[in-house]
């Protein structure tokens, strides 16, 4: 993805989403006319008289979708973007390749059971529902990740209002028997740290 192409869609100063990813904001903090905006439960918050172009992900970095459709915003999609629509005549960018819809939704099947099987670990939070399979785990403390499983990333480093953060992107294949070892091992870690 070229942030030339992002910048071809912006007409002048624009506003982009804290929720996106840490790479993607450092790119779009390079732009003129950039102001970063915050997020209030995974979403941007825009103020009602900002009347320029808005940067956000389809879903974002947090896995959250934008309930609210912008007029003037560039939506970044990615491999779950498929699990909600957008307008037909909103601009788009493509991150990546999105999954076929119903992989997409078997994908989130799976993160919703993840997701319960992470809430049954003491002191353990999912921060939002799962909308995609991403998920925004907080533990009671910041942990250190020795084996770090694919798709689990901590976020205290680029959100600090995330501390003890984890995301988990599952992949579009996991299987059951992989959630029970993705969960187990995220309670080793918090164990360990205890």
């Amino acid at each position: 993805m070229s942030l030339e192409r992002i910048a071809a869609l912006l007409d002048g100063p624009f506003g982009y989403s804290r929720a996106l990813a840490p790479d993607l904001r450092v790119g779009l903090r390079s732009l003129p006319g950039s102001m970063e905006m915050p997020f209030v439960r995974g979403r941007i918050v825009v103020p009602d008289d900002f009347e320029r172009s808005v940067v956000v992900g389809s879903p974002n970095y947090l896995g959250v979708f934008e309930d609210q459709m912008y007029a003037r915003a560039v939506y970044l999609t990615s491999r779950w973007s498929r699990l909600q629509s957008l307008p037909d005549d909103a601009l788009t960018v493509a991150v990546e390749p999105s999954a076929v819809r119903h992989l997409a939704t078997e994908a989130l099947g799976r993160a919703r059971l993840l997701a319960k099987r992470l809430r049954q670990l003491r002191g353990v939070q999912v921060v939002f529902k799962p909308q995609s399979p991403i998920l925004i785990v907080l533990a009671p403390r910041v942990c250190r990740i020795v084996d770090q499983p694919p798709g689990l990333s901590l976020l205290g480093g680029s959100y600090p209002e995330l501390p003890g953060g984890f995301r988990i992107e599952l992949p579009p294949d996991a299987l059951p028997d992989e959630l029970n070892r993705y969960a187990a091992s995220l309670a080793q870690t918090i164990i360990q740290e205890a």
